[in-house]
């Protein structure tokens, strides 16, 4: 199946659109969607407006030039994924457009089928992959900064509480209160180490997938037993319908996400028996899960904002304790598994989480 790709050239000579026009519906593996503008200025206007996958440039347009339209398309996309055309045959031309972020280069006269398709196919390609490390770069420092937080607040608890034990054990009438600080302490460490599983969950939801088909009862039923005290604790109750299919994944990785997503409903409870309602249905190309909650619910623009990694929207965290990384991690798997989640819910009236999950997965 051919891949759809939307492009924009912006060359001031007519016959040239055509020609590279031509090029680029011969192009083997690619359906492209072409977009024109004879100046620099509308080309600008045209980005502004549209997402484009390529950005066919010339070098030598009139007004405003193709340098200077390059710099300005950086700006607006620091990832745009611009291919420079010359008649010029200039090597230092293409050293100047390469250094200024362009990702490829060709020469006018010596534009063809092939050499077109290697252009756009190296521009799609260096593009992503810009925009995966600049992703990944961000959730970084956002985890750095973050663990760096959230990691010192419970260690500060351990130091603190440590240094009065250690006080505290040269006064034999002071005894008793000793056990009080130890309590303190295992609180603190139980707390890092909670946040330190969490960061492994999040970053093991990216790992390559050993992917096969599988019974999904099978997973929701190991997923309940991993909860079997948390469940026991809170007396809840979890329903699962009798016609669970078989589907295709990284059964540990799924067995995680509903594993997550069932804790989830049962913390975020006031009611006196938390239950949670789960439910699977085919789709044709893939099957959809929803888990449903008798929880305190989210306010309807929140919906989004529950999957970004260490979020805490509830304002009382003493009573709700976390990570944040709990849903970041359920999206993580999910997406790694080429499918989608997300959040239908009303504040005070709980929440359901809905979860496609495509009937093959790309390895």
């Amino acid at each position: 199946m051919n891949k759809s790709i939307n492009v924009l050239i912006i060359d001031d000579d007519e016959d040239g659109r055509f020609a590279f026009r031509r090029f680029l519906t011969q192009l083997s593996g690619f359906e492209a969607n072409v977009i024109e503008a004879e100046t620099g200025e509308d080309g600008l206007d045209m980005y502004r407006s549209n997402s484009f996958d390529v950005v066919l440039l010339d070098y030598s347009l009139p007004g405003i030039s193709g340098i200077d339209v390059l710099e300005k398309l950086k700006q607006l996309d620091a990832d745009a994924p611009v291919i420079m055309l010359t008649g010029l045959g200039d090597e230092n031309v293409a050293v100047e457009v390469m250094k200024l972020g362009a990702v490829d280069y060709l020469p006018k006269d010596r534009v063809s089928t092939d050499s077109m398709h290697r252009a756009v196919t190296h521009a799609i390609e260096q593009t992503e992959l810009k925009r995966q490390v600049r992703t990944q770069r961000h959730e970084l420092e956002t985890f750095a900064n973050v663990l760096a937080h959230d990691l010192k607040t419970p260690l500060n608890g351990v130091m603190g509480f440590a240094e009065l034990l250690l006080l505290k054990s040269e006064e034999t009438d002071e005894y008793n209160n000793i056990k009080q600080e130890i309590r303190f302490i295992y609180q603190s460490a139980h707390h890092m180490n909670a946040l330190i599983s969490s960061l492994q969950q999040y970053a093991n939801g990216g790992l390559e997938l050993e992917a096969h088909e599988f019974d999904l009862q099978e997973a929701l039923d190991q997923a309940k037993n991993n909860l079997a005290t948390t469940i026991a604790e809170h007396k809840a109750v979890i329903h699962v319908d009798t016609n669970i299919p078989r589907i295709f994944g990284c059964k540990s990785q799924i067995i995680q996400l509903f594993q997550n997503l069932i804790a989830n409903g049962i913390k975020y409870c006031e009611a006196t028996t938390p239950e949670i309602i789960i439910r699977a249905g085919d789709t044709g190309d893939g099957t959809v899960i929803t888990v449903k909650d008798n929880g305190i619910g989210i306010r309807e623009d929140q919906t989004k904002d529950i999957f970004t990694a260490f979020s805490r929207l509830h304002a009382d965290q003493e009573v709700y304790e976390g990570t944040g990384l709990g849903l970041a991690t359920c999206k993580r798997i999910v997406e790694r598994h080429n499918g989608r989640i997300w959040c239908t819910s009303q504040l005070g009236h709980g929440s359901t989480f809905h979860v496609y999950l495509p009937a093959q997965v790309n390895r």
